[in-house]
């Protein structure tokens, strides 16, 4: 592949990265979710967890049977290189306007 092939050809992933990202802009990250309940994403997502909402399986956080098909979640993804020049793909969750509604009120509840 040609230097110039190289440079389409990563111009053209991240077009279709930020597009697919489109779809989930209006979301936020654990992190934002957290932060005015007074907690961090790691806090989120233990919370989480012990209210049954997700699960942790192969180094990342799932949402239970029970909650998997109410949109409370998506996924955005980002595009880097290794030093070896290698390209990555990496999926984070964020959570969907009626997730976090929801899911702050939850916490809330537990958390009195």
């Amino acid at each position: 592949m040609t230097k110039k092939e190289k440079e389409n050809w990563v111009l053209d992933l991240v077009n279709i990265v930020k597009e697919e990202n489109e779809k989930n802009r209006d979301c936020l990250t654990t992190s934002q979710l957290g932060r005015p309940l007074g907690l961090t994403a790691r806090e989120v997502y233990e919370k989480l967890c012990s209210l049954g909402v997700l699960y942790y399986s192969h180094h990342r956080y799932m949402l239970t049977k029970a909650y998997c098909y109410r949109g409370l979640m998506m996924y955005r993804n980002f595009v880097y290189f290794s030093k070896e020049g290698e390209r990555k793909l990496r999926r984070y969750p964020v959570w969907t306007p009626s997730g976090v509604e929801s899911l702050r009120k939850l916490i809330a509840k537990e958390m009195k």
